[in-house]
């Protein structure tokens, strides 16, 4: 059984991450990619960080993109999410395929290093 500190201390921490979480998506609201990247590189971190961050911050932008034409054409299919077994099944789908088509990104970037000479 929990004890009341223990409640309260994990209240405490699921408050400060959200407050967190908050405030770092209010700073970067307005933040292109662009910008984010050219500000990380600048800060005094290892280059294998940075290059890290901006593969992260380039592969998340195209996942958001793919992500966006997904929507559009689900409604242009007249797609209407209703709490319902139908609406859970197109939106597992719809995760299952920008995982196949992340994991495919990956791939591509992979075979394109390999074959710029980086050791793996």
């Amino acid at each position: 059984m929990w004890n009341v500190h223990g409640i309260e201390l994990a209240t405490l921490i699921t408050l400060r991450m959200n407050l967190i979480v908050l405030s770092v998506w209010l700073f970067l609201h307005h933040v292109t990619d662009t910008l984010l990247v050219q500000a990380i590189a600048k800060l005094p971190l290892p280059t294998k960080l940075i290059h890290l961050f901006i593969l992260s911050v380039r592969y998340i932008s195209l996942l958001a993109e793919l992500n966006q034409k997904m929507d559009m054409a689900m409604k242009a299919r007249g797609f209407h999410p209703k709490f319902n077994l139908f609406t859970m099944k197109v939106y597992a789908q719809r995760v299952a395929l920008l995982l196949i088509h992340s994991m495919l990104k990956a791939e591509k970037a992979e075979i394109a290093m390999k074959a710029r000479g980086f050791k793996l």
